[in-house]
């Protein structure tokens, strides 16, 4: 019985000393950093404190013609400072200007059949057609069909230029 109590406290003594020496003790995460989070609004985050030292990050804003455009902001000696699209500095409570954006050249044609397949110029530019009127689906409502400028998806020309793709309903 004497031998099974040392053996045992021998044991506890090891395993006790092994967790005492162990380097993964008494060693606490490391802290979050406060303020490493984007503004919401590019005028209203130039001069205001901001943490780590270098984080930066894109920040949308609405111009005219709901159009988006992005301010870039960073980190700099403990304050946020912002560029607009144009690349000019926002001014602590001003607005960013806006980069002058050309509408969309495309004509999407009377119909997908005008299109499908033909050549492009802006990337995700889609058109929208009334589609067929299918019974007992859709609520009773026509389809709607959709051309996508996009990449040429396969073949030789794979990514060569943007073609139409499109997505024609019909009835079963």
């Amino acid at each position: 019985m004497l031998r099974r109590v040392t053996f045992i406290s021998i044991a506890a003594a090891t395993i006790a000393a092994i967790v005492a020496c162990s380097d993964n003790n008494n060693q606490k995460p490391a802290p979050v950093e406060a303020g490493a989070v984007c503004p919401s609004f590019p005028k209203d985050a130039v001069g205001k404190p901001c943490a780590p030292e270098g984080y930066s990050c894109a920040v949308g804003y609405l111009c005219p013609g709901e159009v988006w455009q992005q301010a870039h902001c960073s980190c700099t000696k403990g304050v946020y400072a912002c560029t607009d699209s144009t690349g000019n500095d926002i001014a602590a409570g001003t607005d960013p200007m806006c980069s002058t954006v050309n509408p969309p050249s495309e004509n999407c044609g009377g119909n997908p059949a005008d299109i499908s397949g033909k050549t492009c110029n802006t990337a995700s530019y889609t058109c929208y057609y009334t589609g067929v009127t299918c019974p007992n689906q859709n609520n009773g409502k026509p389809y709607v069909d959709d051309c996508v400028c996009s990449p040429r998806p396969s073949g030789p020309d794979a990514g060569a230029g943007l073609v139409w793709r499109c997505e024609v309903h019909t009835c079963p």
